[in-house]
């Protein structure tokens, strides 16, 4: 999961901790403006009232802090961590992941048991049978039911809401190619969509051909050079096209698709007669034809669309894509109580999917009263998600708490589910997160009692090295750095032409990427820049990342200041000329601006590169990040599962978190076989070598693994069983008074 970071906005105290006392003046950050001075001396007294204030407010038997604020508490829309941190105290999955078991293992939840897992025809063990337990309720009294969980799971593989983890979903059968084809269903609908379609079947193979006519015409090439249009291989596009589109749309596409074909047939008698003495005089000619399928796409849109873009013909497509939905997509409720799920291949780790927030259920009567279709039918037949379902008094839950209270940038309020199922062995009835983004402010709130807990303290910063020291030295022991499955690295753009500046992108080329990557003294910023016992990073899974997978760490890059302008020159940019200004984009919070500055230094020196340095808040930075909208991007990930398959994922063409923009198609390939096979070994062995192809083509720079900060009083907070996955069970948590 990505790992969020947001600026703290200051805001009065919300819970009611042990008494006020006086605090130190904490440290301004130095800057060149005076007006930030006067922001931070705001800051510093806002602190001082966070960590000092009596006054009468709520309490709660949990009290942690949270470094941002949230962007959705949809389970199927969600991808941060700290989102993830708080909706899976209010959804349940069929699974969870019992985390104070060796291996943590998945174990029921909402599920009565694990499943009963069975061969298909083909004697694949791929269909799972899960029974919901009796006593699933929904906060508001009602049975969880298997079609709550089918109605969810088709949310998130319905492309118009942007789920960012469908794809975890698309090991199920035909759930991938349902989100494909809504995706093209929904382009189609577009005024440009099926334009687009048919300049490349048509305008473009005739358009390819006249401008090789041109280059005989001007004696640059022979005639017989010029490849054929093939207008019977043309045409059967065409006919496929229709069969596509029929599909979609209630109108007749063959009709009105003819004009099209006919100047086809007319395009190809003409090329019989050319030889190289008429050619001249035909080309004029050839060419008109040849743009007579842009006439013909003209009106195709302007007479055909503009008609047939209604809501009732949305609704019709919507529902369309629903049947398609039911008839293609491997779930099916056999009753209320009883899911069967049919995979398209073996996944030995979809347990651990099932566990996963993304899969949890949804309540669809209180949601459905916030879903529409797009205001503007003659634009978008897309169905649009108002968030406001999950505000407090409206969002229905199945997990152990409801939402009481939330408050923007300031907190969030979770009160014991009184339908939760396990709420006997809960051991807490309340918990209070509260918003504050300054890592100083939040030591300073847990020095005082304010915090129980305090998760996100970034590994990069001056106060975990200096937590980090004083644990070494024996002075506290309420500071828990656990192993953790995470990775550090820098996004480089691998897909847009040109970069944000207008400039051409030299990240296209994987020497480019590779001198970059080869240009950063991971062991250095592990060392000196960061200091806290992190691993420097030559493989993008970590140590870890599954059982019986060996991350290729052969394979990394290593610094090599040599070889990285050697490859820079081979790239055709010696001594780094001709390489456009390269721009570090990060978010604001969190700790890293100290390894950007420093890999800034390293690649000016290094490379002879122009790096400058530009940060935005969390949600700003991850939008702009998620469209390519930079350069060089900073990038964390922790693995959701135990298997490298969350981690190579990124890497897909197709996958909603690549960042990067990187597209192989060996990638792809290599990914595709491994998840058809059988044997462990021989998977893992696929896996490694699409890593491997990934190293050598560096669209990311692995630069560290993580290591997670956790503060909290062992003696005081009982039961937060850290592991490697980040997971975590809050109801479980006792915290003594």
């Amino acid at each position: 999961m990505p790992v969020a970071r947001v600026v703290w906005t200051p805001h009065p105290p919300i819970a009611k901790r042990p008494g006020p006392g006086r605090v130190k003046c904490l440290p301004m950050t130095r800057g060149p403006f005076k007006w930030l001075m006067l922001l931070l001396v705001f800051d510093v007294v806002v602190i001082a009232w966070l960590v000092v204030s009596g006054g009468e407010t709520d309490d709660a038997d949990l009290v942690f802090a949270s470094s941002s604020g949230h962007n959705f508490l949809d389970p199927q829309r969600l991808s941060a961590s700290n989102d993830i941190r708080l909706a899976e105290n209010l959804f349940e999955p069929l699974l969870r992941i019992k985390i104070d078991a060796p291996g943590l293992p998945p174990e029921p939840a909402t599920a009565a048991a694990l499943p009963e897992v069975t061969n298909d025809a083909e004697g694949r063990p791929v269909i799972y049978a899960f029974t919901i337990r009796d006593d699933a309720k929904w906060s508001n009294g009602e049975d969880v039911t298997s079609h709550d969980f089918i109605y969810a799971w088709r949310r998130a593989l319905m492309p118009d809401f942007d789920s960012e983890y469908s794809y975890i979903l698309w090991k199920i059968k035909g759930a991938e190619e349902f989100y494909k084809w809504r995706q093209e269903q929904l382009s189609a609908y577009l005024p440009t969509g099926a334009r687009d379609v048919l300049l490349t079947t048509v305008y473009d193979a005739m358009k390819n051909r006249a401008d090789g006519l041109s280059k005989v015409a001007a004696g640059d090439l022979k005639l017989n050079d010029v490849p054929p249009l093939d207008a019977a291989s043309e045409a059967k596009k065409i006919a496929g096209l229709q069969s596509q589109l029929v599909h979609h749309k209630p109108y007749d596409t063959k009709k009105q698709l003819a004009p099209a074909q006919a100047a086809l047939e007319q395009l190809e008698e003409l090329v019989k007669s050319l030889t190289d003495a008429n050619l001249a005089d035909n080309l004029e000619r050839y060419e008109t034809l040849a743009t007579k399928a842009a006439e013909v796409i003209d009106t195709y849109d302007a007479e055909v669309f503009a008609s047939h873009r209604t809501p009732e013909t949305a609704r019709k497509w919507l529902n369309i894509a629903f049947d398609r939905f039911n008839k293609t997509v491997g779930v099916q409720a056999i009753d209320d109580k009883k899911l069967r799920v049919t995979l398209a291949s073996p996944t030995p780790y979809f347990l651990y999917l099932a566990a996963f927030i993304t899969y949890a259920p949804v309540h669809e009567a209180s949601v459905e009263k916030f879903v529409g279709l797009a205001p503007d039918a003659t634009k978008s037949a897309r169905l649009i998600q108002d968030a406001r379902w999950t505000s407090p008094g409206t969002i229905v839950t199945n997990g152990p708490y409801i939402l009481n209270r939330r408050r923007f940038k300031r907190d969030v309020l979770l009160t014991q589910n009184p339908h939760y199922w396990n709420k006997a062995n809960m051991r807490n009835t309340s918990i209070l997160e509260i918003i504050v983004g300054d890592p100083q402010t939040q030591l300073a709130m847990y020095n005082k009692g304010r915090l129980d807990w305090v998760p996100d303290i970034p590994s990069s910063t001056s106060i975990a090295r200096d937590l980090a020291g004083e644990m070494a030295k024996g002075k506290r022991n309420d500071v828990h750095m656990p192993t953790t499955i995470g990775t550090y690295y820098y996004n480089f753009n691998c897909k847009d032409k040109e970069l944000p500046s207008g400039h051409p992108n030299p990240f296209l080329d994987p020497r480019v990427r590779r001198a970059f990557s080869m240009a950063i003294d991971r062991k250095t910023i592990v060392e000196k820049v960061n200091g806290v016992g992190q691993v420097p990073a030559y493989s993008f899974t970590p140590p870890g990342a599954g059982k019986g997978y060996d991350p290729p760490v052969e394979h990394g890059v290593r610094f090599d200041p040599e070889g990285a302008r050697k490859l820079l020159a081979e790239a055709g940019f010696p001594d780094g000329k001709g390489l456009p200004p390269i721009e570090i984009f990060f978010n604001s919070a969190g700790g890293h601006e100290g390894a950007a500055q420093f890999i800034q230094v390293q690649w000016q020196q290094v490379l002879n590169a122009e790096v400058t340095l530009r940060s935005q808040e969390w949600p700003v930075f991850q939008e702009e990040r998620k469209r390519q909208k930079y350069d060089v991007a900073r990038g964390g990930w922790i693995g959701d599962y135990p298997d490298p398959v969350t981690f190579l994922d990124l890497f897909l063409s197709g996958s909603n978190h690549n960042d990067a923009g990187y597209n192989n198609p060996e990638v792809d390939r290599l990914f595709a076989e491994a998840s058809k096979e059988v044997d462990p070994a021989k998977r893992m062995a696929k896996l490694r070598e699409a890593e491997i192809v990934v190293l050598k083509e560096q669209p990311v720079a692995p630069i560290l693994y993580y290591v997670w900060f956790h503060l909290y009083d062992p003696g005081k907070v009982k039961n937060m069983n850290l592991n490697n996955l980040n997971s975590r069970r809050l109801e479980f948590v006792e915290v003594v008074r």
